[in-house]
């Protein structure tokens, strides 16, 4: 008798991504805004069940980054359009924005700009190395190429204030070149994460569901991904701003 092994598409990823962004979300959106605004009001003390709570949340939410980075490789590897691609996480980077803005700082903050932004440049980058591979004609000249994109996307990324800056863009190069072997492209990608804190080391477990991965489609789940983001976004900010108004009150 034959044993079934375990894999799992790229939807299944998607779904396990949002998830753990979602977890992260609820952590930094409504947990801490629980938890340090009473002291913030000078209404109450920090409460220790909440704070091991956001650990928790937030902890497990390092695992959606590198996900994300994983899926945005694949993606770009299998789209029909690459420029339609970078349309589409560009417009999602520009619809998200003042949601992620008023959510994350309470307000608009062009100093800090959401995620989509360093992913629309990571598929910059990748486009161009691309290209690089078409024309360049030596592997010098191809490796001048691919260091001075990257440099021109971790210059981007620093110049805008895109989240997880340089660390972000280095895990996407990272995943693109060593997209044959997904499991060590995910480890060596977290291990730059983890040189942006040492809090990232749960992230090592996307390890996991990449490992599972049958290189599958799954699921069409095109448009319910690109509209999570905003939309879980603007529902715990307006969740938040309950709570605000209830603290407002216990005061």
């Amino acid at each position: 008798m034959s044993q079934k092994t375990i894999s799992i598409s790229n939807s299944s990823i998607k779904i396990i991504a949002c998830v753990f962004m979602l977890m992260d979300h609820i952590g930094a959106i409504l947990v801490e805004r629980k938890l340090y605004l009473p002291m913030q009001l000078g209404i109450g003390e920090i409460n220790e069940s909440l704070l091991a709570l956001d650990f928790v949340l937030r902890s497990i939410g390092r695992i959606a980054f590198p996900l994300f980075c994983f899926l945005l490789v694949e993606g770009f590897y299998y789209t029909h359009s690459k420029l339609k691609y970078m349309r589409n996480l560009g417009i999602l980077a520009l619809l998200s924005e003042i949601p992620f803005d008023y959510a994350f700082f309470g307000g608009w903050n062009i100093l800090y700009q959401n995620v989509f932004f360093t992913l629309l440049l990571g598929v910059l980058a990748m486009y161009g190395f691309d290209w690089i591979k078409e024309k360049g004609k030596t592997n010098f000249i191809c490796f001048i190429g691919y260091l001075l994109i990257t440099l021109l996307a971790c210059g981007g990324v620093v110049a805008i204030g895109g989240d997880y800056s340089i660390y972000g863009i280095l895990c996407i190069v990272i995943i693109y070149f060593f997209r044959e072997k997904p499991v060590l492209s995910v480890e060596l990608a977290c291990a730059i994460l983890c040189l942006l804190s040492i809090t990232e080391l749960p992230a090592f477990l996307a390890m996991i569901p990449v490992a599972l991965y049958n290189h599958q489609r799954g699921l069409s789940l095109k448009y319910a991904f690109y509209l999570f983001y905003p939309l879980h976004i603007m529902l715990l900010y307006g969740m938040s701003l309950m709570i605000f108004q209830q603290n407002i009150r216990m005061g």
